[in-house]
């Protein structure tokens, strides 16, 4: 009985992504702020609070806080790797138009080349 609440309670934690996920994660895999500067960061969370209230896709009491206070909410950015958690915690949920931003944020230098 131990054995099968234990196969049963990992494999309903378990995460596959979806088709269209799997490939543009493997066509961008890195979904990371750090190489961005400052002002690229304060830009990528703005994005971040423009998907939250287009989609609802972060659950996380900073979004939250920071779409309760409006046009202050850019003062409730938090560290890069808070920020990275978060982005990674949209992965299976955030549509693909919502990626196209975000990786507009992420990777500024190549969405000037296009």
């Amino acid at each position: 009985m131990f054995n099968r609440l234990r196969r049963a309670s990992s494999s309903s934690v378990e995460s596959v992504p979806t088709p269209a996920r799997r490939h543009s994660l493997a066509c961008e895999p890195d979904h990371s702020c750090e190489g961005l500067s400052a002002s690229g960061i304060r830009q990528l969370w703005r994005c971040m609070l423009e998907l939250q209230e287009r989609y609802g896709c972060y659950h996380s009491a900073r979004i939250d806080v920071a779409m309760e206070a409006g046009d202050e909410g850019v003062d409730y950015m938090p560290n890069r790797f808070i920020i990275d958690t978060l982005n990674n915690s949209v992965i299976d949920s955030l549509p693909e138009e919502g990626w196209e931003l975000l990786d507009k944020c992420l990777h500024p230098e190549s969405s000037l080349k296009k």
